[in-house]
């Protein structure tokens, strides 16, 4: 009788297979070429509509494209060469204040789309890239890779509608719609924020660019004519188009003590503060 109660409590403590399962964070949504997915340790190739969890990697071979969409809506299409990890991720609808979600993303060409957990008031979401850091709020960013002028990898990278916090180390340069900036290393600050024009904006959206997506979520490229002598934006924001380009200071310097917070403010630019004064970027505002 006490060997039939000991065996009784023994499986009442277990819980059912289903609490032990992690929920699912997304799906894969598209998939050209081959991909693979790594979880556990575990190797397969990306299937379409396969469910997506935390800590999974997903590598993209040369020439291959995958879509990615999160249950918040956030939404990132990998291009070739890239490796995805799925750091961080929590979403509830009803409990906005714990959201939040990091993402490791290197070598490759990636397109990201702001879901809900980036559109609250204080977002934390960090990409993080091969050279620095992104921080976000509402917006698409847009990275690939290209040759530098010593031939090593040069990591671009722009946005649209809304507003991004890329950093480093030596530095940091906040991009607003329209604009972007290109780092070198981890020993180099972000460049400058620059407006781009036209040729490069579709050099860029073309790495990771998906044509059988939805309307929605496939960016519009447009290719400019061949005898187009100037890169030509076709509309820049209005209260851009007179204040001149924020200067990324390279070398490092301590914020005043009264200097406002560095993601969220007027500040476009500069070296990073000191080790006791670093903010979170996950948890400092974006100016909308």
């Amino acid at each position: 009788m006490r060997y039939l109660l000991f065996l009784f409590l023994v499986f009442a403590l277990i819980p059912p297979a289903q609490a032990l399962e992690q929920e699912s964070v997304g799906s894969i949504k598209a998939v050209e070429g081959v991909a693979t997915l790594i979880r556990n340790k575990e190797k397969s190739e990306i299937a379409l509509d396969a469910p997506i969890y935390l800590s999974d990697t997903i590598s993209v071979e040369n020439d291959a494209l995958v879509h990615v969409a999160f249950i918040d809506n956030t939404a990132l299409t990998l291009g070739g060469n890239t490796i995805l990890v799925i750091d961080e991720y929590v979403y509830d609808a009803e409990n906005a204040d714990k959201n939040k979600a990091s993402f490791s993303l290197k070598k490759g060409a990636f397109h990201y789309i702001s879901g809900l957990i980036a559109k609250k008031e204080k977002p934390a979401v960090t990409l993080n890239l091969d050279f620095g850091s992104i921080g976000i709020r509402g917006t698409q960013i847009w990275r690939d890779m290209v040759p530098g002028e010593n031939g090593k990898p040069q990591c671009r990278i722009y946005v649209e509608g809304g507003v991004a916090r890329i950093s480093n180390p030596l530095g940091f340069v906040t991009l607003k719609d329209g604009f972007g900036t290109s780092i070198s290393s981890l020993d180099s600050a972000p460049e400058t924020a620059k407006a781009w024009g036209e040729i490069k904006i579709a050099e860029i959206k073309a790495q990771s660019f998906i044509e059988d997506l939805e309307p929605a979520l496939a960016p519009e490229i447009t290719t400019p004519s061949e005898n187009e002598s100037e890169p030509r934006r076709e509309a820049e924001p209005a209260p851009m188009a007179e204040e001149a380009a924020p200067e990324t200071k390279h070398e490092f310097e301590a914020p005043a003590a009264d200097a406002p917070a560095a993601f969220g403010t007027e500040e476009e630019s500069g070296a990073p503060p000191s080790a006791t004064e670093t903010p979170n970027a996950l948890e400092t505002d974006i100016a909308p």
